[in-house]
Formats: structure tokens, sequence, C-alpha cells
């Protein structure tokens, strides 16, 4: 079982590197599952801080095409930064959208479309994410 674990730690940590290499800061330990996309577009950037969890499926953008396309942003608009804190939860399949800035302890729910900036030690979920329930960290 041990070893295991340890191959499964070795294949998130792989997709770090992948991401690393593509443009995007990621903090120390923080594991992204194999299944889970971040936006690697040439002027996009996305942030992730340290200790993160980023779950399968989750997906996490940094441009917003559509917004160009009705008129409502310029060209270069388009194109944002998205910052995830410091030992944040992104559960399976939930969706942060560009522009967003998830703080430092958020947890993010499992299918859960962020729409609007989490604060930091809040719990959000749903679709649009609703902030649920902020908690005091234990160090």
């Amino acid at each position: 079982m041990k070893l295991l674990s340890k191959i499964i730690t070795i294949i998130r940590q792989s997709n770090c590197w992948y991401y690393r290499a593509r443009g995007v800061t990621i903090g120390k330990n923080t594991l992204i599952s194999f299944g889970a996309w971040i936006d690697t577009s040439k002027k996009a950037k996305v942030i992730i801080g340290d200790r993160c969890l980023i779950g399968n499926g989750a997906k996490i953008l940094a441009h917003d095409w559509a917004k160009y396309k009705l008129g409502l942003k310029g060209k270069s608009e388009h194109y944002t930064t998205t910052i995830i804190g410091n030992r944040v939860f992104i559960g399976m399949n939930a969706i942060i959208l560009s522009g967003i800035r998830i703080e430092d302890g958020a947890i993010i729910g499992a299918g859960a479309v962020v729409t609007k900036n989490v604060p930091q030690y809040t719990i959000a979920t749903g679709n649009p994410a609703k902030l649920i329930k902020t908690y005091n960290p234990i160090h």
C-alpha cells in the first residue's frame, strides 16, 4: 500500500513539473492530480502557492475569449492572472474562472464553479460557488 501511495505522489509531482515547464508558477509541496487542467495560454498567467491539492478533473482558467468576442473586453484584456494561495484544496471537477484569486487555506468543493474571489479560510461550493463557511485554521 505504501508503494502505491508513493507512485501516486510521483505521478502528481510529474504533473507539477509539466505545468512548470509550460509557464505556470507552482509552489513547494503542491500536488496536481493527473486529470486536472491548467490554462497555459501564452499571455495568460496562473500562480499556485505552496502545499495545495488540486483534484482530478479540476480546471483553472486564465483567459476569457468569450468576453472579447462579445465586445466586453479588448483583445489584450482577455488574458488575466489567476492566483491560488497557499494550502488551498480544489475538489474534483471544480472550475476556477479567469482572473479569480483564491486566498490561503480556502476549500473549493467538488464541481464548484468559482466566479468570484474566495477569501482566506473559506469553504466555497456550488454553481456558481457560494461562500458556505469561514473556519479557523489549526496549526
